[in-house]
Protein backbone atom coordinates (compact mmCIF):
# COMPACT_ATOMS: atom_id res chain seq x y z
CA UNK A 1 0.00 0.00 0.00
CA UNK A 2 2.92 2.39 0.63
CA UNK A 3 4.22 1.96 -2.77
CA UNK A 4 1.27 2.95 -4.53
CA UNK A 5 0.98 5.90 -2.20
CA UNK A 6 4.42 6.83 -3.02
CA UNK A 7 4.08 6.28 -6.54
CA UNK A 8 0.97 7.98 -6.79
CA UNK A 9 2.98 10.89 -4.86
CA UNK A 10 6.01 11.00 -7.48
CA UNK A 11 3.68 10.78 -10.30
CA UNK A 12 1.83 14.10 -9.00
CA UNK A 13 4.85 16.14 -8.09
CA UNK A 14 6.08 15.38 -11.94
CA UNK A 15 2.71 16.42 -13.05
CA UNK A 16 2.77 19.80 -11.29
CA UNK A 17 6.35 20.71 -12.68
CA UNK A 18 5.37 19.79 -16.03
CA UNK A 19 2.40 22.43 -15.33
CA UNK A 20 4.86 24.54 -13.92
CA UNK A 21 7.03 24.54 -17.00
CA UNK A 22 4.80 25.05 -19.30
CA UNK A 23 3.12 27.99 -17.68
CA UNK A 24 6.57 29.43 -17.41
CA UNK A 25 7.10 29.05 -21.50
CA UNK A 26 3.46 30.36 -22.08
CA UNK A 27 4.11 33.16 -19.72
CA UNK A 28 7.81 33.87 -20.94
CA UNK A 29 6.80 33.37 -24.90
CA UNK A 30 3.78 36.00 -25.10
CA UNK A 31 4.23 38.56 -21.84
CA UNK A 32 7.54 38.81 -20.59
CA UNK A 33 10.54 37.39 -21.91
CA UNK A 34 12.39 37.46 -18.16
CA UNK A 35 10.42 34.38 -17.44
CA UNK A 36 12.87 32.38 -19.41
CA UNK A 37 15.35 32.01 -16.11
CA UNK A 38 12.70 30.10 -14.21
CA UNK A 39 13.31 27.27 -16.25
CA UNK A 40 16.34 27.40 -14.82
CA UNK A 41 14.86 26.27 -11.56
CA UNK A 42 12.32 24.33 -12.86
CA UNK A 43 13.68 22.37 -15.33
CA UNK A 44 16.14 20.65 -13.01
CA UNK A 45 13.59 19.98 -10.44
CA UNK A 46 11.74 17.98 -13.48
CA UNK A 47 14.88 15.89 -14.24
CA UNK A 48 15.22 14.78 -10.55
CA UNK A 49 11.89 14.39 -10.18
CA UNK A 50 12.03 11.97 -13.12
CA UNK A 51 15.35 10.17 -11.94
CA UNK A 52 13.87 9.33 -8.59
CA UNK A 53 10.70 7.44 -10.47
CA UNK A 54 12.52 6.06 -12.40
CA UNK A 55 15.27 4.62 -9.97
CA UNK A 56 12.28 4.34 -7.33
CA UNK A 57 10.32 1.83 -10.47
CA UNK A 58 13.42 -0.11 -10.99
CA UNK A 59 13.78 -0.78 -7.11
CA UNK A 60 11.18 -2.18 -7.13
CA UNK A 61 10.98 -4.25 -9.83
CA UNK A 62 14.11 -5.65 -8.70
CA UNK A 63 12.95 -6.24 -4.94
CA UNK A 64 10.07 -7.98 -6.72
CA UNK A 65 12.23 -10.70 -9.02
CA UNK A 66 14.35 -11.04 -5.93
CA UNK A 67 11.65 -12.03 -4.19
CA UNK A 68 10.24 -14.44 -6.85
CA UNK A 69 14.22 -16.24 -6.67
CA UNK A 70 13.69 -16.62 -2.90
CA UNK A 71 10.22 -18.55 -3.72
CA UNK A 72 11.78 -20.58 -6.63
CA UNK A 73 15.00 -21.19 -4.47
CA UNK A 74 12.80 -22.48 -1.16
CA UNK A 75 10.48 -25.18 -3.63
CA UNK A 76 13.15 -26.53 -5.18
CA UNK A 77 14.47 -26.98 -1.43
CA UNK A 78 11.17 -28.24 -0.82
CA UNK A 79 10.88 -30.37 -3.91
CA UNK A 80 14.43 -31.91 -3.26
CA UNK A 81 13.89 -32.98 -0.18
CA UNK A 82 10.50 -34.64 -0.84
CA UNK A 83 12.37 -36.57 -3.49
CA UNK A 84 14.74 -37.60 -0.78
CA UNK A 85 12.58 -39.40 1.30
CA UNK A 86 10.59 -41.29 -1.43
Amino acid sequence: MRNQKSDSISGIIILLIVFINVLIIKVSYIGNANWYFALILTLPLLVLALACKIISEYRRKSYSQFQRNIFKKQKLKKEKRQFQLV
